[in-house]
């Protein structure tokens, strides 16, 4: 049995997969967005969270406009 282990060195079970992890994640990132702008993977990389949030904040506001 091989272990695995997540970003952080953690173990992660033999449960399978991760059922919120974006089968599309490559090396932690996802396709690019309309703009051709790379996104991360939030599982991957959750330091990137807070960042997400406030651009899509600031973009959603910038399209009220």
């Amino acid at each position: 049995m091989t272990q695995r282990h997540d970003r952080t060195g953690e173990l992660i079970g033999d449960e399978g997969p991760d059922p919120t992890h974006d089968d599309a994640c490559h090396d932690g990132w996802l396709p690019d967005d309309y703009a051709g702008r790379p996104v991360p993977c939030l599982v991957c990389k959750p330091h990137l969270s807070d960042r997400r949030q406030r651009f899509q904040r600031e973009l959603d506001r910038a399209l009220k406009r």
